[in-house]
């Protein structure tokens, strides 16, 4: 997805509408409240950079995986996460269930 046109600022967002629900999963009466602002960056932060990858041999569980250390340089200023999704539909995940390549 590309990012929308328009610069860095601030927009506002209202909700229309909201269903909340108890612990039974039966609707309760609930309001939407006010509108508020959000900041909204369509500047990409800068590449990481330097990206390595090594696997960890010690304090995996036993669940057939195992844990991957990644060290990059990047912006000090962005925090970096890393998701990890199931082969096969990564990184479209719009695609039907097991239709990607495995790895």
């Amino acid at each position: 997805m590309s990012p929308t046109s328009g610069g860095d600022g601030t927009g506002t967002i209202t909700v229309d509408a909201v269903t909340a629900r108890d612990c039974s999963n039966n609707p309760i009466p609930a309001a939407p409240g006010l509108p508020a602002s959000v900041a909204i960056a369509n500047t990409p932060p800068a590449a990481v950079g330097n990206l390595a990858a090594s696997q960890l041999t010690t304090g995996n569980d036993t669940d057939g995986t195992t844990k991957i250390l990644l060290t990059f340089t990047g912006s000090p200023s962005v925090t970096h996460r890393v998701y990890r999704a199931g082969y096969g539909n990564y990184p479209e995940y719009d695609d039907a269930p097991g239709s990607g390549p495995y790895p």
